[in-house]
């Protein structure tokens, strides 16, 4: 779908509905010049179309379909200005898809989610469509655009109910594996113990489905500790089916210790109970050993030693106008490798544009999120492919199996994970994702010198992106001369926060450094909190509620998003966070890249497309400075060498110890918009 429902969210067109009765054809609609802001579309509607409303519901209700349909579409006609019009299409649609007529429910789906992407309900409104262009037969169309519709959500309830339609989409495709990526994606939206209990269900029923076959290849891949109790018992009831007692009973022996809290524990416990005891045989085979999923820039294994340093090797082939680029284009984490080769692939088009005569080539390789295959994938780029340098990897495992590599074969890798997130210790690793204590190190700074202010307190989600970031806060408050008075933890998934806040002003109380602070009002000069701007528009607003007020909020690069004005509205008003990245903002030569981006993919750019343009650039940059003929050492020396790269996402130096310094922008929310204030 072409309509990108973040790129622009100030103004959308009303429609006009010019509804044709005759020969029972659906309406006809066009747009109309007027224009319609989210708060105006989203506010209650009129008394009248209110009654209109209930007029069609209750003629649906009475058996009257026909009379409902013409209500709805009198509605939506009459007030298109409203949300109310929106609530009318989508119903239509429903109607439509009800009778089994989806074709003309796909009318008004298409109507609703191109031309209301601000509409309250638009989430839901995209997985309806998704249902309509299924039932149509349109099924390729539907698997191709859920990953985008998913990664463009905000609302849990739809992105799990999106999960669950394309989990059984694939299931109906007997794709087992690509079933349970999306069902495995559902579980961080699922806030209730039904919703947990339906997606437990739903991977229940697609694993039962699988062969002895699909279960073994299932486990060769390291699904979760979770996920790998769901497929090991439907493991073990096959082998109680083909007379295999011994080989169940010692599986399920070892998952009853393991999973005494999981879904499946009953089922385990009653299993066993049914299992005949096998005579004295070879003893149970020992866990298996199952590598945990790690999403981009996730922590990495325990720290180990750092490889000798090893001579580069000399006698490897190179092609340099070839550029590797090592991401998961399947599985889990799929979605984060396309943006990389949206990224890649949009750098290496200007670059061809301007050098018709040496165009470069992008040659991807799949890591999976699998370390080995990885290392695999790499030494295949450089041995067989030689490329100049690798874009990737995303996880910390897959870098560390690649790190010694790197060094001895000389090749540069351009690192999409965090500094701080592996123990890879490389000369050849730039590191050029964001670095939290160099983000947090610009924001503490600006408060230090430029606001005076003290007095610290961080509440954060009790997650690994929350602790991360947390405890980078306190130390580089604490290296600023600051005074970090609270640090509180709050569950992900909660909103309501009055007992973390009031735990925190307790705490902050308790660790005041004089009575006179706390005789001025709150001890807490401004308030840390790392989490996306959707949990911070529920947050924000309990603020005051709890007595926290003149308090400076502070917060991170997750901020950058336009949603975070239209759902805080005034009480994140004056807020200020860092980044490098803002999309939609007034920095010239990132709207030419949105504007490049648009007109290649239709769509605004995450900040993981905008990183990876940015990677490429600078690569192809320093190929350009390298001696002639180029080589990978050359290309090092430059790389060495870069001060002040302007890129998208900031300007960025290579510091004596070859790795990058960002600096990072302080953005501020004035009357409604975000502004730059420093840099």
């Amino acid at each position: 779908m072409k309509s990108n429902r973040w790129h622009s969210f100030l103004v959308y067109p009303a429609m006009v509905l010019t509804i044709v009765m005759a020969g029972g054809c659906a309406p006809q609609y066009r747009r109309s010049s007027v224009m319609v802001a989210p708060g105006v579309l989203n506010e209650p509607a009129p008394r009248q179309a209110q009654a209109m409303w209930q007029q069609g519901e209750q003629q649906l209700a009475g058996g009257r379909t026909n009379e409902a349909i013409i209500t709805f579409e009198h509605l939506a006609q009459a007030y298109p200005a409203n949300a109310i019009a929106c609530r009318a299409l989508s119903r239509l649609g429903k109607i439509y898809l009800d009778r089994g007529q989806p074709s003309k429910a796909l009318r008004y789906y298409n109507y609703l989610v191109n031309t209301y992407p601000q509409w309250d309900d638009a989430d839901n409104a995209q997985v309806d469509w998704l249902r309509a262009l299924w039932q149509d037969g349109d099924k390729r169309a539907v698997l191709r655009q859920a990953p985008t519709v998913h990664q463009r959500m905000f609302k849990p309830e739809a992105k799990l109910a999106l999960c669950l339609f394309i989990a059984n989409c694939y299931r109906e495709k007997t794709d087992t594996e690509t079933a349970l990526d999306w069902l495995a994606a559902g579980y961080p939206s699922a806030r209730t113990v039904n919703e947990r209990n339906n997606l437990n269900r739903a991977t229940k029923e697609i694993v039962e489905q699988a062969d002895h076959k699909t279960l073994t290849h299932l486990l060769s891949q390291g699904p979760s500790d979770y996920l790998r109790v769901f497929l090991e018992f439907r493991l073990a009831q096959l082998e109680m089916a083909h007379g295999q007692a011994s080989e169940a009973r010692s599986r399920l022996t070892r998952l009853q210790s393991e999973a005494k809290n999981h879904p499946l524990a009953g089922d385990i416990n009653a299993a066993l109970q049914g299992v005949p005891v096998a005579k004295p045989g070879p003893p149970p085979p020992q866990p298996m050993t199952v590598r945990e999923p790690v999403r981009p820039s996730a922590v990495g294994p325990p720290p180990s030693t750092p490889a000798a340093r090893v001579p580069v090797a000399t006698n490897i082939p190179l092609n340099a106008n070839r550029i590797g680029c090592l991401v998961p284009l399947n599985g889990e984490y799929a979605a984060y490798g396309r943006q990389v080769i949206n990224g890649l692939t949009l750098a290496a088009e200007e670059y061809n544009q301007r050098h018709p005569d040496q165009p470069i080539t992008i040659v991807s390789k799949d890591t999976m999120d699998d370390p080995e295959l990885t290392r695999q994938s790499f030494d295949d780029l450089v041995r067989n492919q030689g490329v100049l340098g690798v874009v990737g990897p995303l996880s910390s495992q897959c870098l560390q199996a690649i790190s010694s590599t790197a060094d001895q074969l000389g090749v540069p890798v351009f690192s999409l994970t965090q500094p701080d997130d592996t123990t890879a210790d490389s000369a050849h690793v730039f590191h050029v994702f964001l670095d939290n204590h160099q983000m947090l190190r610009s924001l503490v700074q600006y408060c230090r010198t430029k606001l005076h202010f003290k007095n610290f307190a961080s509440l954060y989600p009790d997650d690994r992106y929350g602790g991360r970031l947390s405890k980078a806060f306190q130390e580089e408050v604490q290296s600023a001369g600051g005074n970090l008075l609270a640090s509180v933890s709050y569950n992900p998934n909660s909103t309501d926060f009055r007992e973390p806040i009031q735990k925190l002003l307790k705490m902050a109380a308790q660790n005041a450094p004089s009575v006179e602070s706390i005789s001025k009002g709150l001890p807490i000069d401004a308030l840390f909190l790392p989490d996306q701007a959707r949990t911070i528009s529920l947050l924000a607003p309990q603020l005051p509620h709890n007595n926290v007020v003149g308090v400076q909020l502070l917060g991170t690069n997750l901020w950058a998003n336009p949603e975070l004005v239209r759902m805080g509205g005034i009480y994140i008003e004056q807020a200020i966070f860092p980044t490098a990245y803002l999309p939609g903002g007034s920095d010239p030569k990132v709207q030419r890249f949105e504007e490049r981006f648009k007109q290649m993919y239709q769509g605004t750019p995450s900040y993981l497309e905008a990183q990876s343009y940015d990677a490429l650039r600078m690569l192809l940059l320093a190929m350009e400075h390298a001696r002639t003929p180029v080589d990978r050492l050359g290309v090092m020396d430059a790389l060495r060498q870069t001060r002040d790269f302007d890129g998208v996402t900031g300007s960025i130096s290579i510091q004596a110890s070859g790795q990058p310094q960002r600096r990072y922008t302080i953005f501020q929310v004035q009357n409604g918009q975000i502004v730059p204030i420093a840099k």
